[in-house]
């Protein structure tokens, strides 16, 4: 159910709207979103939200770069959630990031029998946030 709460935009999401008024100044748009799964309970709430904004806002305000580019302006995980299948998150080594993306190593119909199954056994917050995760993961 919707909480009523309105959120004050991020910075992570100022950075993927400033990408889209760069090349669209007169773009315009009022964007509500709304998410099942709990937030900050290490789900890809956020990417899976964001990698959904990006690719809307790719089809109506086409940018430079990929989706899965313009995706990880908002949430670095957010990239791989803009394909199906089995996605790698390039690590990247330019400086900014340009060429930290997603590249689909197999199409959703790779392996037709796999199934994942997410069970959501406590809607706390994670004790460790997800850019602090991946950031120790890259040491």
């Amino acid at each position: 159910p919707y909480s009523g709460k309105i959120e004050v935009p991020t910075k992570r999401f100022d950075r993927l709207i400033n990408k889209i008024r760069a090349d669209h100044p007169e773009s315009n748009v009022d964007i509500t979103t709304h998410n099942t799964f709990p937030t900050a309970a290490g789900l890809a709430s956020s990417a899976s939200g964001y990698a959904a904004l990006a690719c809307a806002l790719k089809l109506l305000y086409p940018t430079s770069g990929n989706v899965s580019e313009l995706a990880r302006l908002g949430s670095g995980s957010a990239c791989r959630s803009t394909a199906g299948g089995f996605v790698l998150w390039e690590k990247g080594v330019e400086e900014g990031g340009k060429d930290s993306v997603s590249r689909q190593l197999y199409s959703e119909d790779h392996w037709p029998e796999l199934r994942i199954l997410v069970c959501v056994v406590c809607k706390d917050e994670k004790a460790v946030p997800s850019t602090a995760g991946m950031q120790s993961t890259r040491q």
